[in-house]
This record gives C-alpha cells, structure tokens and sequence, in this order.
C-alpha cells in the first residue's frame, strides 16, 4: 500500500483545484486511463464541479480527445460509485443487474415499518414500561433504537453481535454504581419513611397554620414533594428519578429531622437490586430489539428486490474481501482513485477506500481533519486518525499541505491561526494548523464585529439581530465581489448567519424577518406553511367529495371568511331538508367557485398521478395569487411561491418510493405519506436563491463561504455521548482492518429531569466518560473552526448576555480564544504579531425589544384575473367527437336481420358481434363453435343463434367483396396522428377497404333499430367517423372517400353524406 498519498487541505485553500489538476495531469500524462479513474466526493454537485473543472482544463490544453473521455470515469458520490461497481459486478456477486436503491428517506421509512412491525406486543410493553420508570420520554426509545440501527449498518455489526452487546453495555455502566445490594427492600424502607415523613410534616403546619403562624414557602413546596412521593409510592407508580428526588427533598430547617430517614432511604437506590435488573433487561431488550430489527429490515429489503446505501457499500466491501475475480479485475482496471473530504467518511467508507487502495496503482485522499465535524452521523475522527497515521508505515507519503487561504483576508486568517494555534494539540501541531493569507485586508475597516445582547431566555436571544443585521446592511461597509474582485456594498446576500442548532435558526429567521429583512435556510415545517395547507386542503376536497374540514380550509384561507360566518353558513346548510352535508358551498347558488370548480374535475382524478394532481390542485387553487396578497414583501412572496413548487415535487419523491417499493402511487396514499413527513419533521421548506441572508446551522455551513458571516449560539458546549448511542472501537486498532473490534456504546440515562446520582458522575469520570468527553470536546472545537473559517471578508462574533454574564462557554473551550474574539472596539493583537481592528457594540434588553419602523408603503400590482378557458385534451377519443351536419346518403341491405331473445345487454352484445367480424376479416371465415365460445365469453350466447351470426358474417363479407371486388380488406387497424387545436387523434377502426382511389371506412354498430332511426344514428356517430377521416388523411396521405355504418343486427348498412 505504498502508493497512497493523503494531503491536507486547510479551510479555503483550494481543494477542488487540486483534485482537478491531479485528474487532469494523470489524464495529460497518461499515469491513469479515463475508464480506470475512480474519484468519489460528498455530495453530487461537487462531483458534477470536478468532472466539468477538469474538462475545461484538458480543453485549455487542446486535449479535446480526453476532455470528451473523462465522461468515462467514475466520479460521483460514494453511493453511486459503489453502485456502479456492483452493477459492474453483479453476476460475480449473484445481484440482479438492475437493482432498486432506496433514498435515505426511503430506508428510514422503511426501518420505522419494520421496526413497528418487528416489536411483539409483550415486549413493546416492557420496554415502554421500563422506559417510564427510568424518566425517559416516551418517544426517546424508538430514537435509541433507530440510533443503534444506524450504528450497526454504518459499522457492518451482525446482528447475532448485537445481541451480546446489550449485557456488555450493562456491564460497563453498572460497573461505575454499587454492586446490588442484599439486605431488605430498599423500596419498602424509602416507602415507609415518606408515609412516616409526609404525617409528620403535614402535622407540624397544621401546627403552625393553628397557631397563626404564616407557612415558609420551602415548607409548603417540601410538603407537596412528599404528598406526591408518598401517593406514587403507595400506588406503586414511582419511577427510579423519584429516588433522586426523595434523596434531595428540602423543606426547610424546620423540618430536617424528619426528612433524613428519607434521604437516607432513597441513597439506596444505586445500590438497588431492582435497578441494576431493569438496566440490563432495558438494554438487552434494545439490543435483541434492533437485532430483530434487522433481520427483518433485510428480509423487507429483499420482498422488494431493493438495497440501501449501507447496502452498497457492504456488499462491495465484502466482494473486494472475498471474491478473488473481483479483486483481479480491480486491480487490472484502477490507475486512480481519489476521495475528496477524506474526514467525513463513514467506518464504513473507511474500510471501503482501504481496500480499493490496495488494488488501485495511486490512490489520493484529500481532506482537513480540523475540519471532522460530522460525528453524529456516524464518522469516527479516531478511525481517520488512525488510518493517517498508518500510511507512512505502509510506505505512503503525506503529500504537501494546501495552506494557503484563497478565502480568507489576511486578519481572518491571523485571526484564525491565533485562536486554533494550540487547540489540537498533540494530533495536530499548530506549524499543521497555521493558513497563509493570499488576500489582503479591506481598507479601514473591521474584520471583527462584536455584538452584544442581553437576553433572559433562550427566545429571546435572537430578539435583536434583525435590528443588528438591518444596521449592518446600512453601514456602508464593503466586500469584495468574488466574480469582479472589486468593493462594493454589502448587500443581504452576504451575510450568513450560523445557529447551533435548528430551534435556533428558527429564531434567527423570526427577528431577521420582523425587520423585513430577506432570509433564506432549509428548516423543516413546509407542511405547515398556509400557502400548503391551502393547497393541500384542495387536494383533499378533490381527492373526498366528503371532506368538509378542507372546505372549511378553502373557505378560510381563500377568501378569509370568519370562522363564525361559516361556521353558521354550515349550520344553515345542514338544518336544510333533503341537504346532504358533502354538498356544501359546492352546488346550487351559494356555491364557492373554487369548491364548484374542483367537483367538476373530480372525475378525471382517477387518469391522474399523484403529483399529477398535486399539480392541478396547485393550479385550480390559484395560490399564485393569494401568496402574493398574504406577503409583506416579494421576498415573502417568492418563498411562498417555491414552498408550493416544493411541495409538488414531494409528489415526484412519493411516486419514486412507490416504484421501489413496488405498490400503487395513489393520491390517498399521498396524502398519508405528507403527513408522516411532518411528523418526521422532513418537509423542508424550500430556499430562495435571490438576495437574501442565508441561516444554517454551523454543520449545514461546512463547504459554504460569505463576505460576513455571523456567528451565534457561542455559549453551546460539548456533549459527551456517554449518555447516549456511539459507535467505538473497543481493543486494538488494526488500519488495514478498521470495522475490526467496532462496538455499539449505549448507556442508559436513569435520571430523567434531575439531578445526576453520584453513580453518574463516576461514570463520567470513568476512563470511557473522560474519553468520550475528549471527543465531544474535540469535535465541537473542529466545528468552532468550521465556522469561524466561513467568512471572506469579515466575523461577527455574537454574544447573549445574561445576568450570570455572556454566554461565551464554547469559545472558553479553547485556551486564549475568548480574549481574542471579544473586548472592546480598538486593535487585537494576535499572537503572530500582527494587528486585527475590533469593533464592538452592544444592545440592552430594552433596545432588542425596539420595534421596526414602519414600513413604506409600496406600490401592488396585480394581474387581472381572465375567464377561464377549457383546454382541449391532449389525446382525443375519435368515439368521443361531435359536432358536424351528417345525413344518410345510402342504405343497403347485408343478410337476414338477427333475432334477439329477451333482453341482451347491448353493449355486451355489440362487442360479441364486433369480435365474430374481426375473426372472419383475419382468418377469411368464422365457424359456428368459434362464435358460439365468443358468445358464451360475452355472456350473450342466450340471446342470438350462432348459426345466424355465422350467416350474416358471411353475408357481410360477401357484400364487401360484390361493392368493392378486389381491394385489400385491413380490420382492427390502429390508427394515431396530429389532430384540429393541438390535439392528437388515437383509436381503432373496425374495418377498412383499400380502394383505388381512396380509403372505405366502416364501423359496426349493434343497434337493433329500424330504417326510421337511421338519420339519427348517423348524426350521433357521425363525428366519430369524422375524426378517423382526419387521423387516415394526416397517418397515410390518402383520403377517405366513403364512411359507412355497418348495422349486423338491423342487417344493413347505411352510407353517410
């Protein structure tokens, strides 16, 4: 494995430009053939960048040859690369060569079922049950279980593994709290000393209140505690939290006496034989549970003849391993691989890439692990670090570092290198941190902005950063344009501002818009917007006639109707005789014209997809004109006008889900799967792309860049994940065998609400809490550099100020960083020498509370609504056609007329006959059994003899061969072309007669009626033999010179004019 190289690329230093000069050179140089280049990147624009970037470079150099080759190559994301090589594979590997991948939305829906369906009801009740009595939320064990699924897939763990971790955890956590204990019942002990304490604390106020004397609020609220404890112990409804808080029960000095046999009691309950129990069988129950799970996820993959992205990734891992076939052909066809945003690979990934190194002549990964911030996905910073350090011994180089910013100016850069100059020490030393400026600073202006809100709660804290942001936007401050690299103003469009977490984001973008300044961020809640619930409100009515809640809606949102208007409206409607409830506000002349309008299309729902009619729902519902009343801005109004695109295209998405997992696409079922996306909170609302400030979260920031980024929620610490589900390597690591040893961490968190036991802290203190707080600390500082490395030309460090002071705790986390980034307005001096200028200002709680000034009034304009036009349909029905003036020109007699006995049901019978007369046209002739089996089919056999069936067949042949001697006879002919308006003709003609000089159309017609009938026969089918005339004339150039209605039963045939 000596031919590996790993080069580090700092933040803004050119990645993409040097994985395109690597391609294109290998390609210029002929190291590496166009179909033996294999380049994976994280997301598929990247990949589309790199294949464009470095066609453009071999352009530039006349290699127009490889330019057009490098279409050869497999550059895509990991997903699809390892798709292309199964597809590559798939007979060696026993797959299907046309394999259905499902989405990420696709699997995790598809887990959520199986998990459902692969719980039985006995356990689902214990496990809800132990999840009650440790404190946890009810909704929190399917996230475990779903975490420790997403662990097991990402680490390729079995689960007949699995199943041993549950006791393994248990073991591990338990070791941290005493050994169980073997004396009398804890429970028993604790219950009575709060049955004892509760009587003689009530006792002692009633003393009090006896005697006049005004209770202590701690005394009242110390009472109540116990009242509650000793009624949850009594009715054996308590919970392992409530031990904690017996343990910690105050009410005062009054009454300590009586409260310490409770405390003492309740200290028990680490040592509790009970507790210990409920913890392994709680984990063993998780663990058996997500083995079950997937199993069962495997075998409803299979049902569906469809596979995952872990998948993929498994099953090229496992072939690279174990098919030698494989592996020759590999290391036959692979000059190059190269994998960009190496630290942000999966476990998986990992192993993946070090087989493939193994086989491909040159393999070069390029990534920042400063830059590792994706942890809780399931990357593991460890595994990457360890694998880098391996790749001197396996006789690989650490290619040049890329440490030049192109990003950057040069204070933000030296304002970078000062903070994060230590703050990866020992795996990072701080000569591999430091970035070279290749920007100059902007002129007389401030690279670092301070601002300062004081706050009381956390949503309040964002309470003041439109009004900052608005000032900002107004100050006159510059930036360089990145396309012209000329100064200009700021403009909304180039400021980022990055939230911890989604909550927070949320409420960035309710004070940016409160100062009616444009925001854009991919947050959840589309399904919540009105502009949605509108739509989809005309959907449900066109979908259920019966829908009267979406009535309701339509009547609110479309003309803003009080709910008490019609809701008496609806009163009225019902206390109507013979009203049906179905029919309100759709029929008669209180009918809502939009309400009317979508019972008339009802009908052709059924010929419509999903999306198909999410459309015309959309469409009919003219939202288009109402976002733009409820809007305050056309920013406003363009976001709503793409949250309604969004929204259709989630119909796209659900017909794609119901392809792969091969059942009907249906509206109902459309409409049940929008809602479970709300529920999953996966219904993105879409992001405007004109000038707007852009809101994410610092991990959506990763691989973003603005002028001015603005950087919140700096008080957030790091989070260990003892408490919760991480996947780890437990023993010795082996590099070239990374998913070796991997192990499921999952602790239990026993406490709910209060505060931590002792046991807890231990924990925490243990070897395996200090090194998964290591971790998190680790983590959350690379993704403090993240976002600090976001900004061209200018960071605004935020702080929310309380009462305790500013919050500023994540920024603590590194040594010297807090009194870089903040102080007042003035110079800083950074470590390297240099000089950064600071400007500081700060807003009270009173000034984040000022209200916007009003805004000025704007002139509206709308369109004019225009009558509503019925387009034609696109394919047109000849049999469906009218109009036209159409006369009887001729009448003929053909055979004997058919009796018919009782009454047959014509349509059936008309089709018998139409059946009979094809067969004879085809084969020259019909046997009397064959029209008996045709009659028998229609179910019409009762009602006309055979014999005289076969007899006017006949007749009608021998008729066509006396009028036309000769001319070739064509029946059933298929017949499509370009019809009047736009519309395209498409049907069957029963018989046609090739005649010299033109074609002879006849159509056959059960009608049993008389020669008096005949005027209006021809009227009524007239249209329809019209149509075909203009679909022969435009399909064959000739025209048709005669049409005729050929009447078997009537026994005759009737020439139109």
């Amino acid at each position: 494995m000596n031919n590996i190289e790993f080069i580090s690329a700092g933040a803004g230093s050119g990645k993409t430009y040097k994985l395109t000069e690597t391609l294109a050179q290998a390609l210029e140089s002929g190291a590496a053939r166009p179909h033996a280049i294999l380049a994976t990147t994280f997301t598929v624009k990247a990949a589309t960048e790199l294949r464009e970037r470095a066609r453009s470079w071999l352009l530039e150099k006349g290699r127009i040859d490889l330019a057009t080759a490098i279409g050869q190559a497999r550059l895509g994301t990991v997903n699809s690369v390892c798709g292309q090589m199964l597809k590559r594979f798939c007979f060696e590997l026993g797959l299907s060569p046309d394999q259905t991948v499902l989405g990420e939305g696709q699997s995790k829906r598809l887990l959520k079922a199986t998990l459902a369906e692969a719980m039985d009801a006995a356990a689902q009740a214990e496990l809800v049950g132990l999840t009650e009595r440790f404190g946890i939320e009810q909704a929190d064990w399917s996230k475990t279980v779903e975490a420790v699924v997403k662990a097991a897939l990402d680490n390729d763990i079995t689960p007949a593994a699995l199943r041993a971790m549950g006791a393994q955890n248990a073991d591990a956590m338990l070791a941290n709290w005493p050994a169980p204990s073997t004396g009398p019942d804890p429970t028993a002990a604790l219950s009575a000393a709060l049955s004892k304490a509760h009587q003689e604390v009530a006792a002692f106020v009633e003393q009090r209140m006896a005697a006049g004397e005004q209770v202590p609020q701690n005394l009242s609220k110390g009472l109540d505690a116990l009242q509650k404890l000793d009624r949850a112990f009594r009715e054996a409804r308590w919970c392992w939290p409530d031990w904690i808080g017996a343990a910690g029960i105050d009410a005062g000095a009054k009454v300590k006496n009586i409260l310490e046999p409770v405390k003492a009691a309740a200290q028990a309950h680490e040592s509790h034989p009970a507790f210990h129990a409920e913890v392994r069988r709680y984990l063993d129950l998780v663990f058996n549970l997500v083995a079950d799970v997937l199993d069962a996820y495997e075998q409803a993959k299979k049902a569906l003849g469809a596979v995952d992205f872990s998948d993929q990734e498994v099953l090229l891992l496992r072939a690279l391993r174990t098919k030698p076939s494989v592996r020759e052909a590999l290391a036959a066809e692979l000059d190059l691989i190269m994998v960009d945003e190496f630290q942000d690979t999966s476990p998986l990934q990992l192993a993946l890439f070090v087989e493939l190194a193994k086989l491909a002549k040159r393999s070069v990964w390029v990534g920042d692990p400063k830059q590792a911030i994706y942890g809780f996905r399931g990357t593991d910073a460890s595994l990457i670090a360890g694998v880098l350090g391996a790749i001197k011994d396996w006789g690989g180089t650490i290619g040049k570092a890329l440490d030049t910013s192109r990003r950057s100016v040069e204070g933000l850069v030296a304002l970078t290198n000062g903070v994060f100059g230590s703050a990866f020490e020992p795996d990072l030393t701080p000569a591999q941190v430091q970035l070279q400026p290749l920007r100059k600073d902007i002129p007389d202006q401030a690279a670092l902005l301070n601002w300062n809100f004081e706050s009381s709660r956390n949503d309040l804290d964002y309470l003041g950063l439109g009004q900052a942001v608005r000032e900002l936007l107004a100050s006159g401050v510059k930036v360089e344009d990145k396309d012209t690299e000329q100064l200009r103003p700021i403009q909304a469009g180039d400021v980022g501002v990055l939230c911890r977490y989604n909550e927070q984001v949320g409420f960035a973008v309710t004070s940016l818009t409160r100062w009616g300044i444009p925001s854009a961020s991919p947050r959840s809640g589309l399904l919540g917007t009105a502009e949605a619930i509108y739509v989809m409100a005309c959907l449900r009515r066109l979908n259920d006639p019966t829908d009267t809640v979406a009535t309701a809606l339509v009547l609110t949102l479309a003309e803003g109707i009080p709910v008490e208007t019609w809701l008496q409206d609806r009163l009225q409607h019902l206390a109507t005789d013979g009203a049906k409830s179905h029919e309100w506000k759709t029929t008669g002349d209180n009918a809502h014209p939009l309400l009317a309008r979508l019972e008339e299309l009802r009908p052709i729902l059924n010929a419509l997809t999903p999306q198909e009619a999410l459309r015309l729902a959309a469409a009919e519902s003219q939202v288009a004109r109402l976002v733009g009343q409820w809007s305050a801005s056309p920013h406003e109004s363009r976001n709503r006008l793409a949250n309604v695109e969004a929204l259709v295209e989630f119909g796209k998405t659900f017909e794609d889900e119901c392809v792969a997992a091969k059942r009907p696409a249906t509206v109902s079922g459309m409409l049940r799967w929008l809602d479970e996306l709300a529920s999953a909170d996966d219904d993105n609302r879409a992001t405007s792309a004109d000038n707007s400030v852009t809101v994410l979260t610092y991990h959506g920031a990763k691989g973003l860049e603005w002028p001015v980024v603005v950087l919140t929620s700096l008080d957030a610490t790091a989070r260990s994940s003892l408490w919760g589900v991480r996947a780890r390597t437990v023993g010795a690591f082996d590099p070239q065998q990374p998913l070796a040893n991997r192990f499921v961490h999952c602790w239990l968190k026993t406490w709910g609400k209060r505060s931590q036991p002792q046991a807890a802290l231990n924990a925490e203190a243990s070897a395996t809490g200090q090194a998964m707080q290591a971790e998190a600390l680790a983590e959350n500082k690379r993704l403090l550099y993240v976002g600090l490395t976001r900004a061209r030309d200018m960071n605004v460090a935020v702080s929310f100020v309380r009462s305790r002071g500013p919050g500023r705790a994540w920024v603590g986390e590194i040594q010297g960083a807090t009194e870089l980034l903040f102080g007042d307005s003035g110079a800083v001096a950074l470590p390297c020498g240099r000089q950064l200028s600071r400007l500081t200002k700060s807003w009270s709680k009173d000034d984040c509370a000022d209200e916007p000034p009003a805004k000025a009034p704007e002139t509206c304009h709308w369109f004019a609504p225009r009558p509503r036009m019925q387009g034609e349909p696109l394919w047109h029905r000849p049999s469906a056609a009218s109009g036209g003036a159409f006369k009887v020109a001729e009448t003929d007699t053909v055979g004997v007329r058919l009796s018919l006995a009782g009454k047959p049901d014509m349509a059936s019978l008309g089709t018998a006959l139409h059946l009979c007369i094809a067969r004879a046209g085809v084969l020259g002739g019909v046997s009397a059994p064959e029209v008996e089996r045709i009659l028998k089919t229609w179910a019409v056999a009762h009602c006309v003899d055979k014999d005289a069936v076969c007899a006017q067949v006949a007749a009608f042949q021998a008729w066509i061969g006396a009028r036309w001697p000769g001319c070739p006879v064509h029946v059933e002919v298929p017949v499509e072309a370009d019809g009047p308006n736009g519309t395209r003709i498409r049907g069957r003609i029963d018989l046609l007669v090739e005649a010299h000089d033109g074609w002879v159309l006849l159509d056959h017609k059960s009608n049993p009626g008389g020669a008096a009938r005949d005027e209006d026969l021809v009227a009524e089918h007239g249209p329809q033999l019209e149509s075909y005339g203009h679909a022969l004339l435009a399909a064959t150039g000739k025209p048709v010179r005669q049409r005729w209605l050929y009447l078997p039963v009537a026994a005759r045939a009737v020439r139109l004019a």
